[in-house]
């Protein structure tokens, strides 16, 4: 069953507040390791600073790719909206001029 949101292009505002909330909950955990780890000086806190730093990092670039995206999708919608109210004036003058 194919699902709208799966395509590129389609709801970007949803997927970067999907991701958003990814950066979030990945940002939280990323603290607490850095905490954990400052405090315990174990191996896999370290470890694991590592990797959700790397995470924070992806989020983030998936956050501003979308949002991008869907600022993207606004300003051409807005552009097309224009377009078509502008043949539309200029087809009633046309007609007004051959009337």
């Amino acid at each position: 069953m194919p699902m709208s949101i799966l395509r590129s292009g389609e709801r970007e505002a949803l997927k970067g507040t999907v991701h958003g909330m990814a950066l979030g909950l990945a940002a939280f955990i990323g603290t607490y390791n850095v905490s954990a780890w400052l405090q315990r000086r174990e191996r896999h806190l370290a470890v694991n600073t590592i990797v959700y730093a790397a995470l924070v990092l992806f989020e983030l670039r998936h956050v501003r790719h979308h949002w991008a995206s869907a600022a993207n999708a606004r300003a051409t919608a807005l552009l097309l909206a224009a377009a078509a109210s502008a043949t539309r004036d200029a087809d009633d003058a046309m007609e007004k001029k051959a009337a």
